[in-house]
């Protein structure tokens, strides 16, 4: 018996045993299978590699080269989409084409660097009823008629499509709320103003849905802004469920895409004395009415919560105005939303309306192109939308970005109120 263990390695006439010593194995090729520390096998393996890695460059070349001919495939697409749409405006189709933020901004600054007077004399003098031709004169007056003669309060049937159609209807037998839902119809047929547009229901009184014109002088001018009410068991001790259709856009601090509308009166936010709903004096005009004049006034960035403190600095009066070029592109594509998806017993008014507002509302979009501040603009007595001052044209007092999204705004907007039947040409 040893007195140790041999632990040193027994001699292999194994190929792979060969193969570790340096050797080469017993059966193979001496003159393509090299030891791993030749030099002829290095040699080899490096050419391997090279030839792996230039095949993965020539692949990724030719990915990428397909990549940039597919891309150029889809801008010469929407260019080509473009110049149809816009009728040949090079200006809205180079918009259209520019992909990279450097190219947007250069862009930009080609339109800024054009004679801000150089066309608008045609936006700036849009013309008057008594200058257009004879026939485009009946034209615009049919129009305004057919649209001064939709009912401002109506009553119908079938609110399917209403926020509040899933709330519990208050029962009929409850004299003393029908009695106060009948009093507030009636308070609505009397006194609601021209821009604001009521439908209750014969079925289900306890909900209505109001439709507000968006004011001059506003960054929501020309637009329309849907409501949804419920008015609850409790009402009037309890103010009125509201909801704000609002496709899904945050167009200002008080309205969220939601659909939340915040108001004191509403108690969806404080105040005190008359901003709140008091149950023997507050009415669903009143709150109309409070939407209209409080939520889309001229300036709703100091809507927002601590901002009114920024009112009349200049920080604060540049952030209003950034804010209002947003609110208005905003309001433009809540526009198309409507269009769109126009809600029940609405269609006619909402067709009619921008049948008689969209060339004005297209003018308006041609002179905040050209550097008029958004919500500078005033309303005449036909409802057409016209600078109120030519020294408000300046390209400069537009920002780059709104001038970019206005412009494929416009297009669209074209487009659709072309479709409805209005000259988009005047």
């Amino acid at each position: 018996m040893p007195s140790s263990l041999d632990l040193s390695p027994a001699p292999s006439s194994s190929p792979v045993a060969s193969l570790m010593d340096g050797g080469v194995a017993s059966g193979s090729c001496s003159s393509c299978c090299a030891a791993p520390d030749s030099k002829e096998f290095q040699q080899r393996r490096q050419q391997r590699l090279g030839k792996r890695r230039a095949g993965k460059q020539q692949s990724r070349r030719a990915a990428k080269k397909d990549q940039e001919v597919l891309k150029k495939d889809k801008v010469a697409e929407r260019s080509a989409l473009v110049v149809k749409e816009n009728d040949g405006d090079d200006d809205a189709a180079s918009w259209e084409t520019v992909d990279s933020s450097d190219e947007r901004d250069q862009a930009a600054e080609d339109l800024g660097d054009s004679d801000p007077k150089a066309g608008s004399e045609n936006v700036l003098s849009f013309l008057r009823p008594e200058a257009l031709p004879e026939a485009q004169r009946d034209e615009l007056q049919r129009k305004i008629v057919d649209f001064q003669s939709i009912k401002h309060f109506d009553s119908v049937m079938d609110p399917l499509d209403h926020h509040f159609i899933a709330e519990t209807a208050q029962a009929s037998s409850d004299r003393r709320w029908v009695k106060k839902i009948q009093s507030e119809w009636s308070i609505l047929q009397r006194n609601l103003p021209d821009t604001i547009y009521v439908r209750v229901y014969e079925d289900r009184m306890d909900l209505l849905r109001a439709v507000i014109l968006g004011a001059p002088s506003t960054p929501y001018h020309d637009g329309l802004f849907v409501f949804d009410f419920y008015f609850p068991p409790g009402y009037p001790h309890t103010p009125p469920l509201a909801h704000y259709h609002s496709g899904g856009l945050r167009l200002n601090p008080n309205l969220y895409e939601n659909g939340k509308v915040c108001l004191s009166l509403l108690n969806t936010w404080t105040g005190q004395g008359t901003e709140v709903w008091n149950p023997s004096t507050s009415s669903i005009l009143q709150v109309l009415v409070s939407i209209q004049g409080l939520v889309l006034n001229a300036k709703p960035y100091f809507n927002e919560a601590g901002y009114d403190r920024q009112v009349g600095t200049a920080e604060g009066e540049k952030n209003a105005v950034l804010y209002n070029e947003n609110a208005f592109l905003l309001s433009c594509k809540s526009m198309l939303y409507l269009l769109r998806r126009p809600l029940m017993h609405l269609e006619v008014l909402i067709q009619q309306h921008f049948v008689q507002h969209g060339a004005g509302l297209l003018k308006s979009c041609e002179a905040y192109l050209q550097g008029a501040l958004v919500g500078s603009l005033a309303d005449d007595n036909n409802y057409l939308t016209t600078v109120t001052d030519s020294k408000l044209v300046a390209v400069d007092k537009s920002s780059a970005g709104f001038v970019l999204m206005l412009t494929k705004l416009h297009i669209r907007l074209k487009t659709a109120f072309t479709e409805l039947g209005v000259d988009c040409s005047l």
